[in-house]
This record gives structure tokens, C-alpha cells and sequence, in this order.
């Protein structure tokens, strides 16, 4: 299964946030956080509510439980 992780992208570049800058935040390397975001790796519980808190994100679905279709 492969979720649609287009809006967490989206969200990233409203707030100005590379993906490498979000990896160090989260305590993942980029390389790590590029596999997840682009569907070859899955988030775990712990990156999905570190990425939630350094992004504000208060509704998880859209970003994280969206099937692509």
C-alpha cells in the first residue's frame, strides 16, 4: 500500500522547510526522510509525530494516510 504524500510536500514548501532541514530536525538523515516522503520506505509512529509537531500538523490523514490512487 502507498499513500500520497504529495501534501506533506506541498506543506514543506509553504513553511520553507527542505527536506534536509526537516531530517535534522527529526533525528533521520535526508537520504532517510527522501525514501519515506517518495513511498520506497514507510514512516514509523515516532517520525509521523515528529514530523507533525516541527510542521504543526493537527490532522494526520491528508499527509499521512491518504491512499494514491
Amino acid at each position: 500500500m502507498q499513500f500520497n504524500h504529495l501534501k506533506l510536500k506541498g506543506l514543506m514548501l509553504e513553511k520553507g522547510i527542505t527536506q534536509k532541514d526537516l531530517a535534522k530536525a527529526i533525528g533521520i538523515s535526508a537520504v532517510s526522510l527522501n525514501k519515506k516522503i517518495n513511498g520506497l520506505t514507510q514512516f514509523d509512529a515516532e517520525d509521523i509525530v515528529k514530523i507533525s509537531n516541527e510542521l504543526d500538523i493537527v490532522d494526520l490523514k491528508p499527509y499521512f494516510f491518504t491512499l494514491k490512487v
